[in-house]
């Protein structure tokens, strides 16, 4: 298990056979593989879809993910670029990309409240709310936001565990990967928060940290 922070999250595994090991997949002279190539386009694709449509292409999104991480920006896939591809993270786009949706949607009121749907198992419930009330507590100190919890009812933000596919147009893809997504503000399901169950939630140790 490893030990993160939902803000930025890291991990890579590697397995080898020990028996009858396939032949390995034919690799460009940066390490990189048709299967990184493609796994590469769906990351970009995910998260880093620019405002200037003529800028999306391959190789610009992958300059702005670099960029965005600090890297060495070439606009070409290699090793560091694919390790930090292959990292646990949030699913919503960077900040960088973040740009590109219509209208920067926003709240219309600045008292918020929010609702638990369900909880983790892995967590007893009083640490699970406390945790995201630490997290809602940030905000309002760098905004004009408040956040309450409610116990039922109707509220604008919902916070749920779900696994897989959960009835958003935005299935999970297990652990390790996608820990989490929310939406932007608006109606329905904007502002809402969904964790993968298929991590190992902690607080503060082993295991993805919700802290």
């Amino acid at each position: 298990m490893q030990k993160l922070q939902v803000k930025i999250l890291m991990l890579c595994s590697l397995c080898y056979g020990i028996l009858a090991m396939p032949r390995p997949p034919k690799k460009n002279e940066g390490g990189i593989t048709p299967e990184d190539r493609k796994a590469a386009e769906v990351y970009l694709k995910n998260f880093y879809t620019l405002a200037n449509k003529s800028r999306n292409t391959f190789e610009e999104r992958l300059r702005e993910m670099q960029r965005f991480f600090g890297m060495r920006v070439t606009g070409r896939l290699d090793n560091g670029t694919m390790t930090m591809m292959k990292t646990p993270r949030c699913g919503m786009p960077d900040m960088a990309a973040v740009r590109a949706v219509p209208g920067r949607p926003r709240w219309r009121q600045t008292s918020l409240t929010y609702r638990f749907v369900n909880f983790t198992p892995d967590l007893p419930q009083n640490m699970v709310t406390d945790s995201i009330k630490r997290a809602f507590d940030v905000w309002s100190q760098v905004t004009p936001l408040t956040f309450t919890q409610v116990g039922n009812g109707q509220a604008d933000i919902l916070i749920q565990f779900s696994s897989s596919g959960h009835n958003d147009g935005s299935a999970f893809d297990g652990r390790n990967g996608v820990l989490a997504h929310a939406y932007f503000p608006g109606s329905g399901i904007g502002g809402d928060a969904h964790f993968d169950e298929d991590e190992t939630w902690t607080i503060n140790r082993g295991g993805t940290n919700q802290a």
